[in-house]
């Protein structure tokens, strides 16, 4: 018979939850500067100009060249005046502040919005943790798949889009002093949250849709939209709405002014409204072949299967609420949120963008939210069914978030200068004519005449009716004596 020990050993002491918590919060910000390092180390000063950090498309235009950044008053002026493309004060404002700091060195901003982006990732996790407290390891992991997401570089890595980072970090407060609102009845947070609402839309009109997300969440939580629920979402609506005009203004009399961005009637629109839908949710689940710019899609309207996406997307909805009452409801909040932030960015309106492309991995930052909070909850559901091995489970989220790291840490190489992004950009899509122009620039500017020369030349073949490329194309010829 074997002796009882006297004093069974304690049992490990439990890590407190708040040291938990830091240690994942440090693990974020550290994981996220790490793998978007490729757009913000400096290299040595002896690498070739293509190695060196350089900004990118109309980072220097907007951020750095511009004479109200440098202004003692431009601050002021991007509240009160007409003199920039899009009516963004907050974001301008915070490039005013910047410049002040960084000056010509792209590391600074670059940093600041990798900094951004982690904040973000972790609003993300306290914003999940509120809607679905039961699903803590959940939250956690959607948190550290969207920061290291690869579709999420463009707007971390492309210093001009500063505006995507600031924006959703107030949306994010925003939301999540709705929800203690909603929780607590206490109106310092309702204020708080319209506050911020309003903060995000000065610094990008894509967060318009939050008052129907507002309105979504309480259907969610408690099967019902009531009158205290409309009334409270009013001002967030008026705000919305008022700003929206004057961005779309904005967009065009001064961004698009007299170019043409698009020619296509509205039912080619409402087909690629379904094609950019479906395109967006491919993009979230299977990262591959991330582009800057992709290819233009030129979608017929007389062609009925080209509505069938967008037939797909309804058909799904349907689905999803015929089977609301058990597992259609959260897919049904999770996706149409996410189709609600891509609206801005569906067609139906004209951004100077559509130029180069109809769909861009920029726009999908707000509403990959969405589809990352259901795959990182379904993730974690399907792990139940995993054999019971301690090691199984959290060996799969590493290989899991080492393979989108991976992918980010080269795609943010892609933004390391304009050399780096256009040669990229032509190595997938070819014909990309503002693609062939940049780079054209990129090269003469660094005594490569004769490469640039047919750079130039393409981009005139590719876009016959642009002025500027016709004028690019005759001036390089005369600088070279052709």
């Amino acid at each position: 018979m074997e002796d009882t020990p006297a004093n069974p050993p304690a049992p490990a002491p439990q890590i407190p939850v708040w040291v938990r918590n830091l240690i994942f919060v440090l693990l974020v910000v550290i994981t996220t500067l790490v793998v978007y390092s490729p757009s913000w180390m400096p290299a040595p000063a002896a690498a070739p100009p293509e190695k060196q950090l350089g900004f990118v498309w109309d980072d220097d235009v907007l951020c750095v060249a511009n004479p109200l950044i440098k202004s003692p008053d431009g601050w002021y002026q991007f509240w009160v005046t007409k003199k920039t493309p899009d009516y963004f004060p907050i974001m301008s404002s915070a490039f005013w502040l910047q410049w002040r700091m960084w000056h010509m060195h792209p590391a600074g901003y670059r940093i600041v919005n990798t900094l951004l982006h982690a904040l973000n990732a972790l609003l993300f996790w306290r914003i999940l943790l509120r809607l679905i407290p039961r699903q803590g390891t959940a939250a956690k992991l959607a948190a550290f798949i969207f920061a290291l997401h690869p579709v999420n570089v463009e707007s971390v890595a492309w210093i001009a889009e500063l505006k995507n980072t600031l924006s959703l970090m107030f949306f994010c407060l925003s939301l999540l002093a709705y929800l203690r609102f909603n929780a607590e009845s206490l109106w310092k947070w309702y204020f708080l949250s319209f506050g911020a609402f309003l903060l995000a839309l000065l610094s990008k009109i894509e967060v318009a849709p939050l008052p129907c997300i507002l309105l979504g969440i309480a259907w969610w939580q408690r099967g019902r939209i009531g009158w205290k629920d409309i009334l409270c979402t009013v001002p967030f609506f008026v705000t919305a709405f008022i700003l929206g005009l004057v961005s779309i203004w904005f967009q065009n009399h001064i961004a698009i002014g007299h170019d043409v961005v698009r020619t296509d009637s509205f039912l080619a629109r409402l087909a690629g409204a379904g094609w950019a839908v479906w395109f967006y949710f491919y993009k979230a689940i299977l990262p591959i072949n991330v582009m800057p710019i992709y290819p233009r899609w030129q979608i017929d309207p007389s062609y009925a299967t080209n509505y069938l996406p967008g037939i797909l997307l309804v058909g799904g909805f349907a689905t999803c609420w015929i089977f609301r009452q058990s597992w259609g409801k959260p897919v049904l909040f999770g996706l149409g949120y996410a189709v609600l932030m891509f609206m801005p960015a569906l067609g139906f309106l004209n951004i100077y963008f559509f130029r180069f492309s109809l769909v861009a991995n920029h726009w999908q930052y707000f509403s990959i939210i969405g589809p990352i909070a259901l795959v990182s909850v379904g993730l974690v559901q399907l792990s139940r069914y995993m054999p019971q091995d301690q090691l199984l489970r959290p060996l799969f989220c590493a290989v899991l978030l080492i393979v989108l790291g991976t992918l980010t840490w080269h795609q943010a190489g892609v933004y390391r200068n304009s050399y780096t992004l256009w040669s990229t950009t032509l190595e997938n899509n070819p014909d990309c004519f503002i693609g062939h122009n940049d780079l054209g620039f990129y090269l003469l500017e660094h005594g490569q005449t004769t490469n640039a020369l047919p750079h130039f030349q393409r981009a005139v073949e590719l876009q016959a009716d642009d002025e500027a490329s016709q004028k690019n194309f005759a001036a390089r010829c005369s600088r070279r004596g052709a």
